[in-house]
């Protein structure tokens, strides 16, 4: 298990360098940032929340107490990634954020939850 944890904090470390347009204030990325970067860092952004979510639940499913969906939202998006491919996200997400420019102020997290939690 502390293998998963190791990887798992890898893995969120990658996500703050991946997008190259993230706010140096910040270390979520914004619509803005998002539609700023190229395909590239797009691609490796979804691929560091899917690594991030796939070892969590892999933690969490391997626990004698996981905690519940009102205090992890980590089997909510393990869910809702099901089947969704790294394109398949980064597709929609441009879509999201073309389609609605007044919410390039949201995180990408944000709306990954919108469209695949609460879709």
């Amino acid at each position: 298990m502390n293998r998963l944890k190791t990887h798992a904090m890898a893995a969120l470390l990658g996500l703050v360098y991946s997008v190259g347009h993230a706010s140096a204030e910040s270390a979520y990325v914004s619509g803005a940032a998002w539609q700023a970067s190229n395909k590239a860092e797009k691609l490796a952004y979804v691929m560091g929340i899917a690594n991030v979510v796939n070892a969590e639940h892999s933690v969490q499913k391997s626990s004698s107490r996981p905690p519940g969906n009102n205090q992890s939202a980590i089997p909510q998006l393990y869910s809702g990634l099901q089947g969704v491919t790294l394109s398949g996200m980064v597709e929609a997400l441009d879509n999201y954020f073309s389609s609605n420019p007044d919410k390039t102020g949201d995180t990408v997290l944000d709306v990954l939850w919108i469209i695949y939690v609460e879709g």
